[in-house]
């Protein structure tokens, strides 16, 4: 509860303000919101934790007093929605001032902030449909761009939706129908009438994947950044995921990089471990065809290429929003390699990011949760004291 005065101090300064809902925001000139190095600070907002026992699992000034430390320069800060949405959409005033709490701590730390908003899938599912919950979701974001711009909009950016995708099959079926480019286009309208100069940060669908770039409509708008996220190959990086479906949930020592030699001495006591032959035999040749893909830094930047050339291409801004580690199941120090290559790749194509997460199962922080200084490392963050991580 280190954080608990702090943050009612906060809340009690933020509802003696006036409404942000103001004009300071002149409409024709476009802000710059700059993405450098981030982290997600999931775990915080979302889970559906009720509020305000939310503040149970938050975020306080010493963590931010660490990013700070590190080099990290902004969040991208996860929430998750339905709490802030009044009935018949617009914004929840009795839940929003512990948002907009967070939101003044996490500046107040100097830090920038994305604000991603971030629905379970079942809710994402109802609005991606269409009908009442997307008109109340749409007047719920109009709503929330027209309270943020009383902030500074070099500061803070407004995500109206986190990795949109087909709510007809849940899958990534190119022969469907359904299109993402129309429902985006909504948003950012319903955000950019009532926030002229906020920066947006607008997406592809199927989950954002960077090969999903390309499906989109670039925007007539100079103040958005595209966003794409990336967990490729996710037999490494989603590893022991039980959420993610087969095979993951068996997965756990896969390497990277990947080589036939690395696999194949790995294979045996994984596959010991699967009863069913079936699953057994698809679980021994999807790894078997990792090892033979070889994936190393290469391959990854291959797969990276389709979005930063898209960008190029359009002159764009983009945002590698989202990337990371699953960690109870993967080889340590090759879990180190993964992240720092996909950073390396960002950077040398100019792309800022933000890694998934900052305290989790992905996270920045260690199981007892101090710093690890070896992710730190592979982050090309500065370690937070003059000690040489040994990684």
């Amino acid at each position: 509860m280190r954080w608990w005065g702090v943050l009612v101090v906060g809340l009690l300064l933020i509802m003696a303000l006036p409404t942000l809902g103001g004009s300071s925001q002149a409409a024709g000139s476009a802000a710059v919101f700059a993405v450098g190095k981030g982290i997600n600070l999931d775990g915080w907002f979302v889970h559906s934790n009720p509020i305000p026992e939310i503040w149970q699992s938050g975020v306080g000034s010493a963590d931010l007093r660490l990013l700070r430390t590190l080099g990290i320069t902004f969040v991208r800060f996860p929430v998750e929605p339905q709490a802030f949405i009044a009935a018949g959409g617009g914004l929840d005033r009795t839940n929003l001032p512990y948002l907009d709490a967070a939101i003044a701590l996490i500046l107040r730390g100097g830090l920038n902030v994305v604000l991603d908003i971030h629905p379970d899938a079942d809710y994402q599912k109802s609005v991606l449909l269409g009908g009442a919950p997307l008109t109340r979701y749409l007047r719920f974001i109009s709503a929330l761009a027209g309270h943020l711009v009383g902030h500074d909009p070099h500061r803070l950016a407004l995500e109206p939706m986190n990795e949109p995708f087909n709510p007809q099959t849940g899958a990534c079926d190119a022969s469907s129908s359904w299109d993402w480019n129309p429902l985006q286009q909504r948003l950012w309208r319903a955000a950019r009438r009532a926030a002229p100069r906020l920066t947006l940060v607008v997406t592809g669908p199927c989950w954002s994947g960077a090969d999903q770039l390309p499906q989109v409509t670039a925007l007539p708008d100079p103040n958005l950044i595209y966003t794409f996220h990336f967990y490729t190959p996710m037999l490494f990086t989603h590893q022991g995921a039980t959420w993610a479906g087969d095979p993951f949930p068996y997965l756990s020592g896969v390497p990277y990089p990947a080589t036939a030699a690395r696999v194949n001495k790995m294979l045996p006591q994984l596959l010991a471990g699967i009863a069913d032959p079936t699953t057994r035999g698809d679980v021994e040749a999807q790894l078997q065809q990792y090892g033979a893909d070889g994936w190393d830094k290469n391959l990854l930047r291959e797969h990276l290429q389709t979005a930063v050339d898209w960008g190029k291409a359009h002159h764009l801004r983009l945002f590698l929003g989202e990337f990371g580690v699953y960690k109870p199941h993967a080889p340590v120090r090759d879990r180190y390699t993964w992240v720092r290559h996909v950073r390396e790749i960002a950077e040398g194509a100019g792309v800022g990011w933000a890694m998934w997460e900052y305290n989790k199962d992905f996270g920045l922080l260690d199981d007892a949760g101090n710093p690890d200084t070896c992710m730190i490392t592979a982050l090309g963050l500065r370690q937070p004291t003059h000690g040489t991580a040994r990684c």
